[in-house]
């Protein structure tokens, strides 16, 4: 797949992919130079205009929130097991993150597969460790095809190739 990063990590570059797409679906809309000499006047049901990094995040936030839904489908657990488990003190650590490269977002989503996705697996279907890998493997796959954005797929294969060495 072709890379449409530009490699640096850079929260315009991000927003720049996922915004059109993410974001256009709720109203929201990135600032641009030409607003600076546009009246601020609005009328009710305009587009919301936000910041680049604000657009950043909130792209952010929509891409691990389809990959981690797609990884907890895949593993076929009970809800309740993966908030036992974790799920929500480790969406509080990942909510305002500094880092919104690809590379970072792929180590976050490890992170959850390696934390909280695993223990969930483990305390309702037991150790079954190669399971659990290909089940990861599937739903990290249905994720990238939900996620639609190549340079964050090469990022988090490379990632799980790590992990699992497949």
């Amino acid at each position: 797949m072709a890379n449409r990063s530009s490699g640096s990590g850079d929260p315009i570059a991000i927003a720049a992919i996922a915004a059109p797409t993410a974001l256009s679906r709720i109203g929201v809309r990135r600032r641009t130079a030409c607003d600076e000499h546009e009246p601020q006047h609005r009328e009710p049901g305009d587009e919301l205009e936000i910041s680049d990094h604000a657009a950043a995040l909130l792209a952010h936030r929509e891409l691990l929130e389809t990959v981690l839904q797609a990884l907890e489908e895949a593993l076929e657990v009970p809800d309740q097991a993966f908030e036992h488990a974790g799920r929500s003190a480790y969406l509080e650590t990942v909510d305002q993150p500094e880092d919104l490269s690809a590379e970072a977002t792929a180590a976050r989503l490890i992170d959850a597969i390696q934390g909280y996705l695993r223990r969930a697996y483990r305390s309702t279907r037991g150790a079954a460790a190669m399971e659990f890998r290909e089940r990861i493997l599937r739903g990290a796959e249905r994720g990238f095809q939900l996620a639609e954005q190549p340079s964050f797929d090469l990022h988090l294969q490379c990632a799980l190739h790590r992990l699992f060495g497949t």
